[in-house]
């Protein structure tokens, strides 16, 4: 790539996307493709006839109309197939507990975490208690989290003296090579960090701080993150006699990808996210299990293509299809995924295939593992049969691209499968906040402001 191409990429989103740009100025008369967004709500249904309106977080998904102006709308006629309206905060979503205005999801081990417990007086404040049991051992609510290699990852939590006033926070050995752990004195906030992480507890007045304790992963596993009550404020991990009343005040917890804690993020379920201060992203949230949509057949008629999508995956265990366009053995078909299968041919975090009368793909090997999820990304692929061109792009960067024979003919015209292949299997799991499809190669120019307006729809901020 020359200077002059580098440059114009890196040109500000704001700039290239100007006040006006809109993605309906990639479809011109003569053009094919769509352009979904769900942050349009109005443009969203629950059910695939287009009765229902889908407005609010947790809604099925049945019908998204595509605002391209090509008529190319894409629907689900079964119910249990229908992926689901998403609500995140604008700045990126960073929450990993389904659910974080409990402490529901988290299994008590010889503890229980009750809900509204009153605290303040008259009782005018309620938080989460951590009420340990009348057995001689640790004290805990745990919450498992499959980590990834190499990323690390904080817990971190609002917490109170109660009639125990020790707080300890615990990322275990299976994940993180040794106990990685944090002890906290809540009638002072000191703390005990452990070598190899990193922690504290940030004063928030009126005996509340919030404790955070944060260490890379080296292992890919399940593991179950801790929140402890003591007696003891000490290095120590071993557990004591429990009277089956005591414990401690705790709030708000955030588990992220991180080496420290970003403002909290308040999660009533997988489907709605808020934070404080900051507006939200709409997306269609995909199980991962039998979600997906289609459209009808799209005529068209050349034998080039870009797509560019917003997507946050959240995980990478399993391949899956943002976008297929015809099986990868059919003439003139195309395949945008995300991510692949570690240890096979789909061993990368993104790919893509594009066959003329011969397949070529192009994707992120498995070593990159900045890209592994969870993760909120800006993808785009361009592609070109009769020049043999694949050239793929992740959130502004440029990624290696391939040049291998595609054979000739056009993409042939068929119906576009969302979020599951053109068989039916390999379903995405995760949430689209946007997709384009042309039946162009763009122009760096105009595939420079896509992605900056799809970087809009999701929170990822391009370089």
């Amino acid at each position: 790539m020359d200077l002059m191409l580098s440059f114009r990429l890196a040109l500000s989103a704001s700039a290239l996307r100007g006040p006006s740009w809109s993605p309906r100025a990639l479809f011109p008369p003569g053009t094919s493709g769509l352009w979904l967004d769900p942050s349009q709500r109005p443009a969203l249904f629950q059910d695939a006839a287009g009765t229902i309106p889908a407005i609010a977080p947790g809604d099925p998904v049945g019908l998204v109309h595509d605002l391209g102006g090509r008529g190319n709308h894409a629907s689900q006629a079964t119910a249990d197939a229908r992926p689901t309206l998403a609500r995140h905060p604008a700045s990126g979503l960073r929450q990993l507990l389904p659910v974080s205005t409990s402490f529901a999801p988290w299994s008590g081990i010889a503890a229980s975490g009750v809900a509204g417990a009153a605290i303040g007086a008259g009782g005018a404040l309620t938080m989460s208690k951590l009420i340990e049991n009348t057995e001689d051992r640790a004290h805990y609510l745990q919450y498992f989290l499959t980590t990834t290699v190499g990323k690390a990852y904080t817990l971190s939590v609002v917490a109170k003296a109660a009639e125990r006033s020790v707080l300890q926070l615990l990322l275990p050995a299976s994940a993180f090579g040794s106990n990685m752990a944090g002890f906290f004195d809540l009638t002072n906030g000191a703390s005990i960090i452990r070598a190899g992480a990193s922690g504290g507890a940030i004063p928030l007045g009126d005996g509340f701080y919030r404790c955070w304790v944060s260490a890379p992963a080296s292992a890919e596993v399940s593991v179950d993150l801790q929140i402890r009550a003591h007696t003891t404020y000490a290095d120590t991990l071993a557990g004591y006699q429990g009277d089956g009343v005591s414990g401690l005040y705790i709030d708000t917890p955030q588990i992220e990808v991180g080496a420290a804690p970003t403002p909290y993020q308040a999660a009533t379920s997988v489907h709605h996210v808020t934070e404080a201060g900051h507006g939200d992203v709409w997306g269609l949230r995909f199980d991962g299990i039998d979600d997906w949509l289609a459209t009808t057949g799209l005529i068209w008629g050349s034998d080039a293509m870009t797509v560019v999508y917003a997507a946050r995956k959240l995980g990478d265990a399993t391949k899956g299809v943002i976008a297929e366009y015809g099986l990868a053995s059919s003439d003139g078909s195309w395949t945008v995924g995300l991510p692949g299968a570690p240890g096979g041919t789909w061993d990368r975090y993104g790919w893509a295939y594009s066959r003329g009368t011969s397949n070529v793909g192009a994707g992120i090997a498995a070593t990159n593992t900045q890209y592994a999820g969870p993760l909120t990304m800006v993808g785009s692929y361009r592609a070109r049969i009769g020049t043999d061109t694949l050239i793929p792009r992740l959130n502004g960067l440029d990624l290696p691209s391939a040049t291998g024979y595609q054979g000739s003919s056009d993409y042939a015209s068929r119906p576009l499968r969302i979020g599951i292949s053109a068989s039916g299997g390999a379903p995405f799991l995760g949430t689209l906040y946007g997709l384009l499809v042309v039946n162009q190669l763009l122009s760096v120019t105009d595939l420079a402001r896509a992605e900056a307006w799809m970087a809009a729809r999701c929170g990822v901020i391009l370089p």
